[in-house]
């Protein structure tokens, strides 16, 4: 994989495996109710205690916070779309392509960060699993689940160290 910045702030990814775009859509890709669980997850109360501080809570902020993530992942999935539609029509073994506008770039941070969190807790993944100590086995469901964790940290990472050129 390669990653580039177009002049226009755009990002790209080229030169991506096939398997490494299935994982990467398959660990984005997030089906309605798991948005419950993603909510009660990462957006659960941060003062438990304070019983009229949770009730506002959960009824003025994290009903947002969700409506943001969604608008967020709907970005990412057009975006993710647009790669394998072009995957599609593309020539023989040709190497998928990925292209992150700058005005998603917000929303790819956000939902990688969503997804890694998501997967280590669906998983019970251990820190040493998840720091890439221990290389994934691709012929195990837990070896590809890191394997997407590293692809998504790494992604994740460029995307940082690009928004922090521009500033």
């Amino acid at each position: 994989m390669n990653f580039h910045q177009r002049e226009n702030g755009d990002s790209e990814i080229s030169e991506i495996d096939p398997l490494l775009a299935f994982l990467m859509v398959e660990g984005i890709r997030q089906e309605e109710e798991e948005w419950d669980c993603i909510a009660d997850s990462f957006l659960a109360t941060p003062l438990a205690e304070d019983a009229l501080f949770s009730q506002d809570w959960k009824e003025y902020v994290q009903p947002g916070l969700l409506t943001l993530l969604k608008s967020c992942h709907a970005h990412v999935l057009t975006d993710l779309e647009n790669m394998k539609r072009e995957q599609l029509n593309a020539p023989g073994d040709q190497l998928g392509r990925l292209l992150i506008p700058v005005a998603h770039r917000e929303s790819w941070l956000r939902i990688l960060n969503v997804a890694r969190l998501s997967l280590a807790a669906r998983h019970r993944l251990h820190d040493q699993e998840i720091s890439g100590e221990v290389a994934p086995d691709l012929n195990t469901e837990r070896g590809k689940v890191l394997l997407q964790l590293q692809l998504f940290s790494m992604i994740q990472q460029v995307l940082v160290e690009i928004e922090l050129e521009r500033n």
